[in-house]
């Protein structure tokens, strides 16, 4: 498969206009339609599969990810360093590589279903939690104190001094800013742009509406087929998602010259230079379908 082909829609698909006109799943382009649970409950399958063929390249790429860090955790939960204690970065790697996997699948299955919004919100959370993660990797002498507000789960209202300080010391604009300090890259940019997805000024409306040609929004009140900006720009953060704690994994094995993590860093190293072409030509892919469905003046 080459690179004009990684892209490419199926030429046997029906437009997305004509194969769910007058439904529950398309409500937009001047199109508006009662939402019907029951025709929802139709055609989800159909939904579904017709993301999974578009998209085809990306969730397969995402779903090599998903295996190599699947494998990492496999050797985290080994811990074969005779040293390892309850309280090392292995396990805070365990505990946030758990929730991104599921925040990577739920991302997967909600963008099938056409919730851009709320897989949105989620790619926000796996982004940060993988931030987390690489500041504990930098910060070795913090992970102590991350596990002790992991486990407080005080209500802020009722908060001790401890309470209040570990909060604040791990808030994400201070995490954010040490590792800056730091020299540390941070991805700055999404995690900037999915923070507002849930406004309905700006993300929000952006993935639960479609653009008319007069620029007037069509705000859509149940799922519906937008292959581009909305499922590839989701696609991609979730390849981003995932990309953070393999990174981190293999830098932090690395560093402290560890040989047991070498089957995941061998994979890894030929699938890091993969994820930066993709990115590059998917970010080149979706400007040039933004400018199909919003037209520059």
């Amino acid at each position: 498969m080459g690179p004009d082909d990684e892209f490419a829609d199926d030429d046997d698909m029906v437009p997305v206009e004509e194969e769910f006109k007058g439904t529950a799943l398309f409500a937009g382009r001047g199109n508006p339609a009662r939402y019907d649970l029951g025709e929802f409950r139709r055609l989800h399958e159909p939904l579904i599969q017709r993301h999974e063929r578009f998209l085809r390249w990306h969730y397969g790429f995402s779903d090599r990810l998903l295996r190599v860090l699947l494998d990492a955790v496999k050797l985290a939960e080994q811990r074969p360093e005779a040293e390892a204690t309850e309280r090392t970065f292995l396990l805070a790697f365990l505990m946030l590589a758990a929730k991104i996997v599921s925040h990577a699948e739920s991302i997967r299955v909600l963008t099938g279903m056409g919730r851009y919004g709320d897989a949105a919100g989620l790619c926000r959370f796996g982004l940060s939690d993988g931030m987390m993660l690489r500041y504990l990797a930098v910060f070795p002498e913090d992970v102590g104190d991350w596990f002790d507000l992991s486990q407080l789960r005080t209500p802020v209202h009722e908060a001790g001094k401890r309470y209040k300080a570990l909060a604040n010391k791990f808030r994400e604009g201070t995490v954010r800013k040490k590792l800056l300090e730091g020299s540390v890259t941070v991805r700055g940019g999404a995690l900037s742009d999915l923070s507002e997805a849930a406004h309905p000024t700006v993300w929000g409306m952006q993935y639960y509406s479609d653009m008319a040609p007069s620029g007037v929004f069509h705000i859509h009140y149940a799922p519906f087929y937008d292959p581009l900006p909305k499922a590839q720009t989701l696609a991609l953060f979730l390849i981003l998602v995932l990309y953070e704690p393999i990174d981190v994994f293999v830098a932090w094995c690395t560093k402290q010259a560890f040989e047991w993590h070498e089957p995941v860093e061998t994979r890894w190293v030929a699938l890091r230079v993969q994820v930066e072409k993709f990115v590059r030509m998917a970010l080149a892919a979706l400007e040039a379908g933004m400018d199909e469905f919003f037209p520059r003046e």
